[in-house]
């Protein structure tokens, strides 16, 4: 009994092990995304407010000499927002993938997707390898069970068939 319990428990443990390694994987997934994302966002509002300081103050003054003010004012609010934009699109290779090669040994997103995916896989397989399992100890265990009534009622009738009738 105890060799039949012991695969058992190698598979269950294994088990365990992948549901560990996927909760792992998905919490350096959620926050690479949170940190990333609250990185983005501070790196924008500080453009953002770079935009309003330099609109107001520097970069008029340089520009307003080769051009109209007004003229000058636009240009320099075009530059920012263009590295603005230019942030939200590079949002996953500047942010994000920084965040998940600091937080796991996996280079980027995608690689830590594709490792999630064959964890969940592993945990799949286990977890019908356990329940598998279990059902061959439990029709096992019936099948003893009924051995051992049959047993019972064959020691019985071999003792009624020897008493002597009164």
């Amino acid at each position: 009994m105890e060799n039949e319990g012991s695969p058992v428990l190698n598979e269950a443990q294994t088990y365990i092990k992948s549901q560990y390694d996927i909760l792992r994987l998905q919490a350096t997934k959620k926050a690479s995304l949170i940190g990333g994302s609250i990185l983005l966002a501070i790196c924008v509002l500080f453009l953002a407010f770079m935009v309003v300081i330099l609109l107001a103050i520097g970069g008029t003054y340089v520009l307003a000499q080769y051009m109209p003010t007004w003229a000058a004012f636009l240009t320099m609010a075009g530059v920012f927002l263009f590295l603005i934009v230019l942030l939200i699109l590079c949002k996953k290779a500047l942010f994000v993938n920084p965040i998940v090669r600091g937080l796991s040994e996996h280079k980027n997103l995608n690689e830590l997707d594709k490792e999630m995916l064959r964890a969940e896989g592993r945990a799949t397989l286990m977890r019908e390898l356990l329940v598998n399992r279990a059902h061959a100890v439990q029709t096992a265990i019936d099948e003893y069970i009924r051995l051992i009534r049959l047993g019972i009622k064959l020691i019985r009738r071999f003792f009624d068939v020897q008493r002597p009738a009164n």
